[in-house]
């Protein structure tokens, strides 16, 4: 499990003040920890902070409850995972909601304020923010990643450092300057996928927001370790083995 070397590692893209939010997968609850897996591993990654949505309606939290009682219960990460620990620890940061926007977007910082104070600020008028900023092509600031087939069918490729060089689907079909060593390691993980390079707003965009948005192509569904890709064996081995 993870030691104290893991806690003090530090990734090679970290940049402070970035951060990465989250819509709660609309699916049954194994999607939700799928889904809330790969967000975590890819702030862990990036050295980002993960901002925690407030607690929300689960669909079939447990076994016992009745889908006409769903819409009756809130609950949030913490109530099934430590993740408060991680933070303790210095492993991941953390935020909450609610701090997020007053440290953030009331003052201006993503763009436009909500147009309601924090307390009026319900479910909906918050997604339909945060979607808004993401979907907002002069907004630099929020980047809401599209990923065609709930992200099955690409996969997030990073190199091996910050000022190495982009891996992209050219690094599969006519690799320039590439190990043979790594190149027969991505066409192995790629498996007929399309990479998706860790370059541009991935890395400079204040905000990523996974939205949970699949009638408009808006859903990461689909497990960490198939769907990021490290260059560097020893960051693979140490986000897809360590913090599991």
């Amino acid at each position: 499990g993870p030691n104290l070397k893991d806690d003090l590692w530090k990734s090679p893209w970290q940049e402070p003040g970035q951060y990465v939010t989250f819509e709660m997968d609309r699916g049954g609850w194994n999607n939700v920890r799928m889904s809330l897996e790969l967000v975590f591993a890819f702030a862990r990654a990036t050295g980002r902070t993960v901002v925690l949505p407030r607690d929300e309606h689960m669909y079939f939290p447990d076994p016992g409850v009745q889908a006409k009682d769903f819409f009756k219960h809130a609950h949030g990460f913490a109530d099934f995972f430590p993740i408060w620990d991680m933070h303790k620890r210095g492993t991941q940061p953390l935020v909450t909601m609610d701090d997020f926007l007053q440290r953030e977007a009331y003052t201006g910082g993503l763009g436009p304020p909500p147009s309601a104070p924090l307390q009026n600020l319900g479910y909906r008028p918050l997604r339909d923010y945060l979607r808004g900023l993401g979907l907002d092509p002069t907004n630099d600031a929020v980047f809401m990643p599209k990923v065609n087939n709930d992200g099955r069918s690409h996969f997030l490729a990073f190199p091996t450092g910050k000022d190495a060089p982009v891996i992209s689907n050219q690094t599969l079909t006519a690799p320039t300057g590439a190990s043979l060593e790594l190149v027969e390691r991505l066409r192995t993980f790629a498996a007929g996928r399309t990479v998706l390079p860790f370059d541009g707003s991935w890395r400079t965009a204040k905000v990523v927001h996974f939205a949970s948005f699949p009638n408009k192509g808006y859903r990461l569904l689909t497990h960490f370790y198939t769907f990021f890709f490290f260059a560097d064996p020893s960051m693979d081995r140490r986000i897809k083995v360590r913090q599991r």
